[in-house]
């Protein structure tokens, strides 16, 4: 009962960082939204399988990411006590260009997919 309770209590802590991002993150948002963008276009054009299953992974990696690099500037903000630091300012500058680095790749990846449907 125990193995149980910790497994919902998990599952509930995931839940309310969804739900957190989804109501307090703008950049979540704008990466959701670019996730939804690309899954109707998927579901438009009628791609095969594997590009579908392509296009899900790339999106939910920059989704995670996104929701990584909010809690990371969360962190950073509380750490310093929203005072600067140049520590800070590097800690949140690597986190942003990771997400922008997966961004740019799933961005190549949705051009490589949907140019033949496209044009």
């Amino acid at each position: 009962m125990k193995l149980l309770k910790r497994i919902t209590s998990k599952f509930n802590h995931a839940f309310n960082g969804i739900i957190d991002g989804l109501v307090n993150d703008r950049s979540i948002k704008i990466q959701i939204g670019f996730m939804v963008i690309a899954i109707f276009m998927a579901w438009l054009y009628k791609v095969t399988v594997i590009e579908w299953i392509i296009i899900i992974i790339v999106s939910t990696i920059v989704v995670g990411f996104e929701f990584l690099n909010s809690s990371i500037e969360l962190l950073a903000d509380f750490a310093s006590n929203t005072k600067y630091s140049i520590i800070i300012k590097r800690v949140k500058d690597l986190a942003a260009a990771a997400v922008f680095i997966v961004a740019m790749c799933a961005f190549l990846v949705g051009v490589i997919i949907f140019k033949k449907y496209i044009f």
